[in-house]
């Protein structure tokens, strides 16, 4: 009998120490240098010092990015995870530069929402329209990949691949992600209401809750992206509001 359990914890043991690397892709928002990449980069970081063969997919231009700026630095990245890189897009407005951000302050609602959606368009089709890149995505078979929802190119990322994905969620959970925010309690993201809500702040933050999931569908958000779906024929077998349905965790940077 001891035999038999030594030689079962030694079999346990044994298991243990030989899980398997997985194979893992991120596709962070790296239009340019600004919080969101920093936060991808941290995470594949960790990840690869936990054993892992992590792979980050970006466009050429983040060789370009000033990380000193920001107090990191990008030189030893390359000694952590593997950088796969596509040719970027010329004539695109940086949505991380100070001209960018002073007209995204002061600029009319619909036009920041303009600004946004044509960056990402840019870049969107410049990953699809590199057919050879997008044909050794899929030939890698990943175990996992991880996205940033907020890109909706991410999303047509995920759902071609075909294999499981989580999306690294850095502005909270919300209805645009398949989670429920009933506005009894849940204060909308622009709100400056808490939890503890009076029936006028429960009535006004319902008010605002519906700007902030409308104003996106009436300003044609998803359309662009769909699009760019049919014009490589990507055969993806999910619109791109509910691809994050089939999410298989979320990771989310918020409170």
């Amino acid at each position: 009998m001891l035999w038999m359990t030594l030689c079962l914890v030694a079999w346990l043991y044994a298991g243990t120490e030989s899980t398997e690397a997985a194979r893992i892709l991120v596709y962070p928002y790296g239009h340019c240098l600004n919080s969101h990449l920093l936060n991808a980069e941290k995470l594949s970081r960790i990840i690869a010092s936990n054993g892992h063969d992590v792979t980050m997919l970006l466009s050429d231009m983040y060789q370009l990015f000033d990380h000193t700026v920001h107090g990191t630095s990008d030189d030893d990245i390359e000694d952590d995870v593997t950088l796969l890189q596509f040719r970027g897009p010329a004539n695109y407005t940086p949505i991380c530069d100070f001209d960018t951000i002073d007209f995204m302050v002061y600029a009319p609602i619909g036009e920041r929402f303009n600004t946004m959606i044509e960056t990402s368009v840019r870049y969107c089709e410049q990953l699809l329209s590199d057919t050879a890149m997008m044909r050794m995505l899929k030939a890698a078979n990943y175990d996992l990949v991880i996205v940033e929802s907020l890109d909706p190119c991410s999303r047509i990322l995920a759902d071609y691949l075909d294999v499981p994905f989580i999306p690294l969620m850095t502005t909270g959970l919300g209805h645009w992600d398949g989670n429920p925010r009933p506005p009894s309690y849940l204060p909308a993201a622009i709100s400056p209401f808490t939890p503890t809500m009076t029936f006028l702040q429960r009535m006004g933050n319902l008010v605002i809750k519906l700007m902030y999931e409308t104003i996106p569908v009436l300003m044609g958000f998803d359309p662009p992206f769909e699009q760019l779906k049919q014009k490589y024929n990507l055969n993806t077998s999910l619109s791109i509001a509910n691809t994050f349905n089939r999410a298989s965790l979320k990771l989310v940077n918020s409170d």
